[in-house]
């Protein structure tokens, strides 16, 4: 093959993200509007990375931490 005919290769796809994707992501930042902050148990919505996380409702855990933030 010339130079000239090569073709040039494609970054790998990102899978594309789902509608349980969409609501983890919507939990995490949601979160951060009341104050909740990042953390590592990934059965949380507040897990480091959204989209990887195990849940996409608040814990107890979080609730009270943003009862605690308000009252």
């Amino acid at each position: 093959m010339s130079p000239r005919t090569r073709r040039r290769r494609r970054p790998p796809r990102t899978p594309p993200a789902t509608t349980a994707d969409a609501r983890k992501v919507a939990c995490h930042e949601l979160g951060h509007t009341v104050g909740l902050r990042h953390n590592s148990s990934k059965g949380t919505c507040m897990y480091q990375a959204p989209a990887a996380a195990d849940s996409a409702t608040l814990t107890s855990t979080e609730r009270s931490e943003i009862n605690g933030n308000y009252s």
